[in-house]
């Protein structure tokens, strides 16, 4: 009974080193494409003084065995640096950029980016629909012990993205033997 109870608590953690993992990199990834070189960082006293984050997504994923959330918060600069949309063809200041719609849809295309990736260890993710906030010195406390904060960081800007799962421990985690189709490309069958 304790071997058993060893093993499903290794799968758990097992899957949460991935996720994380698969999250680090899909996320310096999506910062990349839109002109960011932000990289993982060890948060400090003096980083979370400086904090202004102003705008955040938070998106829910479930599955037979894993269900949680992802949450990204940024300040309203870098949502709008990285907007293609932020400049018309001219490079004039487009007024008609939303950020608040812009930092929804970074929190899907990462959590996207994540499903693609678990998806090939076997574990589909299905996602809703991200939800918005705008304030001041946004912030979100952990829900499940397992939760998990990573700060991204370059010269001048500040991304943070939160992670929370449940897994059961009957989720079965295959190897990966094929990468993953990269985004935006299509499959027609």
């Amino acid at each position: 009974m304790a071997s058993t109870a060893a093993a499903n608590a290794s799968v758990v953690e097992e899957f949460h080193k991935l996720a994380i993992d698969h999250l680090q990199a899909a996320a310096i990834a999506l910062f990349s494409d839109y002109g960011k070189d932000l990289q993982v960082s060890e948060s400090t006293k003096e980083e979370k003084r400086r904090l202004s984050l102003s705008l955040g997504a938070a998106i829910g994923f479930t599955s037979e065995h894993v269900r949680g959330v992802l949450a990204i918060a940024v300040d309203e600069r870098l949502a709008k640096d990285m907007n293609p949309l932020s400049t018309d063809d001219s490079g004039a200041e487009n007024s008609k950029a939303n950020s608040t719609d812009w930092i929804g849809e970074l929190a899907n295309q990462l959590l996207g980016r994540l499903k693609n990736k678990l998806l090939a260890n076997g574990v589909e993710l299905a996602l809703s629909t991200p939800v918005v906030v705008q304030g001041t010195h946004l912030r979100l406390g952990a829900v499940h012990r397992r939760a998990t904060r990573l700060l991204f960081t370059d010269a001048e800007n500040q991304a943070h993205v939160w992670w929370d799962a449940e897994v059961d421990s009957d989720l079965v985690i295959s190897e990966s033997t094929e990468e993953p189709q990269s985004e935006g490309e299509m499959v027609l069958f």
